[in-house]
């Protein structure tokens, strides 16, 4: 009976020690979290001076000998962007979007800039079937079922072709 204590104890500490000493899959992301060892493949990323680590989407700085969650550095340049980003368009403009970071595409460095994008105003809303030439400002990919589509203000707009043309159709969709 004692040995099955001791191990039960000695799983339960190093179960504890391997979920707060490291920031593995599954760690808080919100801001000011902390984590004693940063994920396995952070890359270092420093602007005016100020050194920060990306791993998976998500900004870090240190302090003391831990990592503190932080916002993402508007300016910041990164190579690669984080698995699940989508492609979304904003005044004409096209942007990558992944966990509430917005990045731009700069082609003569050849990487990404996370940038600050304006709140949006409430938009019209649309009719179902309604053809539009361009997104409204402020819609977002989504996918449903395995299907991409944009949403804003719980409309829906899927991407379509017509006369050779990119259009998007306003559709109703069970999201459910």
């Amino acid at each position: 009976m004692q040995k099955i204590i001791v191990g039960l104890l000695a799983a339960g500490i190093l179960f504890a020690n391997a979920t707060t000493a490291s920031a593995a899959p599954g760690a808080p992301h919100h801001r000011h979290a902390q984590v004693k060892h940063l994920p396995v493949g952070a890359v270092d990323v420093v602007l005016a001076g100020v050194k920060y680590w990306l791993a998976d989407g998500v900004y870090y700085r240190k302090a003391d000998n831990r990592y503190v969650v932080v916002k993402s550095p508007v300016g910041a340049k990164v190579k690669y962007l984080p698995n699940g980003t989508v492609v979304v368009k904003r005044g004409g403009k096209q942007y990558f979007h992944h966990a509430g970071i917005y990045y731009r595409w700069l082609p003569k460095v050849r990487q990404y800039e996370v940038v600050k994008l304006e709140k949006v105003p409430v938009a019209k809303v649309y009719r179902l079937g309604s053809v539009l030439e361009t997104l409204p400002n402020g819609a977002n990919a989504t996918l449903v079922n395995g299907v991409q589509y944009f949403t804003l203000n719980k409309q829906y707009f899927m991407r379509s072709e017509r006369s050779g043309k990119t259009v998007y159709v306003v559709v109703n969709i069970d999201a459910g």
